[in-house]
């Protein structure tokens, strides 16, 4: 089963108004609407993980020759047959410089070096679509009503969605890679140093393992364009309140959704760059918000605080 931000809130909200209109209807008759007030619950955040220091590497040549002539010819161009040189020929030649191994020779260490170095990777897979295989998983965390009833009835519902990885239809190479994020876009990542709370490189297997953990996004209400309106959603996909409404128009004469405000929370990336090309291996995106909402069913108004989060892996090639 796949689950959307529509699909939850209204799972979720629906039962709570059936509830509310039961406990309104024993407090006795002439009472105007009830609502129920949430206050502000805080959440622990993600302790940013340990960072590892940077390998160095050391490159040897070794060119055999008989003339110290050819060993200045050697030393400062390309070697070249002329009249009177010997007949002996060098064993090995040094190779010219090439961007792959320049960006081989230095793992990026500071933030603004992992951030451009990832940017760059990323936006690879839009211009050279190698293709992708890729899942989704989504988990429903805490809930937080106005009472301890209303409580006891949203875990059960929380337990009926499934939240397993959810394999997706893979892309093939060279086709439309719009559903890599950012969804609908020309490119992958317009990440700032800004907006990284924490960055880490490691180098394993033959890749670097970059994690990179963002700053807190607090926003009134969804976005109409999060690739322009948030800084998340310029390098993840983040849910529009156009795709919401999509959603939970269906439910509209039973539940309205008066209110959403997501707080974009813990959210991070973690990526494999193969060091002797410089492209992506595989990517997951963590997006989570908390968010406080407020509905009205049918005149019986009620508010919530829940924790959404979304996983995205893409494996590339």
């Amino acid at each position: 089963m796949k689950v959307k931000y529509g699909c939850l809130l209204v799972a979720v909200c629906l039962p709570i108004a059936v509830c509310t209109s039961c406990v309104r209807g024993t407090q006795g008759e002439g009472e105007g609407t009830t609502e129920t007030t949430v206050t502000q619950n805080q959440f622990t955040s993600v302790p940013p993980g340990s960072s590892a220091a940077a390998p160095t590497t050391k490159e040897s040549t070794t060119i055999q020759q008989s003339t110290s002539n050819q060993l200045r010819a050697a030393t400062t161009t390309a070697p070249h047959s002329t009249e009177g040189t010997t007949t002996q020929q060098l064993s090995q030649t040094v190779p010219p410089a090439t961007t792959v191994t320049q960006a081989a020779a230095k793992m990026p260490q500071t933030k603004a070096e992992i951030v451009q170095y990832y940017n760059e990777a990323a936006n690879r897979v839009k211009r050279e679509k190698p293709g992708f295989r890729w899942t989704e998983t989504t988990y429903i965390g805490e809930i937080k009503l106005g009472n301890a009833l209303m409580n006891s009835l949203v875990k059960p519902i929380v337990n009926l969605f499934d939240q397993e990885p959810r394999a997706q239809s893979p892309v093939p190479k060279g086709a439309d890679h719009s559903l890599f994020p950012v969804k609908g876009q020309n490119y992958a990542s317009k990440m700032e140093v800004s907006d990284v709370k924490d960055a880490q490189c490691v180098e394993k297997n033959g890749s670097y393992e970059i994690t990179l953990r963002f700053k807190d996004e607090e926003r009134d209400a969804l976005p109409e364009n999060p690739a322009e309106e948030t800084r998340h959603g310029r390098f993840m996909n983040v849910t529009s309140a156009q795709e919401n409404k999509v959603e939970t128009a269906k439910f509209e004469k039973f539940l309205v959704f008066e209110e959403y405000k997501p707080n974009y929370r813990n959210c991070e990336i973690k990526c494999s760059i193969a060091i002797d090309s410089a492209r992506l291996r595989s990517v997951t995106f963590r997006f989570c918000t908390d968010a406080e909402v407020r509905a009205n069913a049918k005149g019986i108004a009620f508010g919530a605080q829940m924790r959404y989060t979304s996983t995205q892996k893409f494996i590339l090639g």
